[in-house]
């Protein structure tokens, strides 16, 4: 059998494909001779256009031939060739996954609730403040109970009530800020809520005037009413009433 190879072996190394071609033509005449030697064109009984009684592939070359032994060296030279090809492409891969960057670790997510000493400095500071704001809390509720049963804003006795109310008011806010600084450490929730109830007050009677209260008056007063309830909150909490 004589047998001619062409193989074209093609490696992109950046897709790492592997193309391999083969075409094989042979042609099969008879019996090879033991000598390699040239076969003679096979004629199939009945002419050549007629249909062979059996297979039309001839038998395989016999044990030993010398054509055998060229196929069966074809056959190793490419599985080396393709042994090497394979090789090579794997190496590429693994270099180019490897150089690849890794996804980095994912943290490990820490714990949202504060350790017990914390927790337990910020509980006792809170308490403190309760504690040293809870009477001046009392009297500034007592204070504007009394300024609001002097009647609807705009009336005589409300408007009379105004400068008793404001001198009040102002000598509160200084000590209300002087207990809330000592205990302002660390900032927290209980005393962001006492500053604006101090603020609140502040700003209130420095713009009340007779008459019917403006925009800005309201405001400011409801505000204050809501930023009192972070204090009652935390103190009530503690066990401090404020009330």
């Amino acid at each position: 059998m004589a047998t001619r190879l062409r193989a074209a072996i093609h490696v992109d190394w950046l897709t790492t494909e592997l193309v391999l071609t083969h075409v094989w033509q042979a042609v099969y005449s008879g019996n090879v001779t033991a000598d390699g030697g040239s076969p003679t064109p096979y004629s199939p009984p009945g002419g050549p256009f007629a249909t062979p009684p059996g297979p039309s592939v001839p038998p395989p070359p016999a044990f030993g031939s010398g054509g055998g032994r060229r196929s069966r060296g074809v056959l190793t030279a490419i599985g080396v060739v393709l042994a090497v090809v394979l090789s090579a492409a794997a190496l590429i891969v693994a270099l180019v996954r490897g150089g690849q960057s890794t996804a980095p670790s994912t943290p490990t997510a820490q714990s949202a609730t504060p350790s017990t000493s914390s927790a337990g400095a910020d509980t006792t500071a809170d308490k403190a403040l309760c504690e040293a704001i809870a009477p001046l809390i009392k009297q500034s509720t007592e204070q504007k109970n009394a300024f609001v049963a002097l009647g609807h804003t705009g009336t005589p006795e409300r408007d009379a009530g105004i400068p008793d109310f404001r001198s009040k008011t102002q000598d509160w806010v200084a000590q209300a800020q002087q207990v809330l600084d000592e205990h302002s450490i660390p900032p927290r929730y209980v005393t962001r809520t006492l500053q604006r109830y101090i603020d609140d007050m502040r700003l209130y009677v420095a713009s009340i005037r007779p008459g019917p209260a403006t925009d800005a008056d309201t405001a400011t007063w409801t505000d204050s009413l809501a930023t009192l309830g972070g204090p009652f909150e935390v103190c009530n909490a503690l066990g401090v009433s404020l009330w």
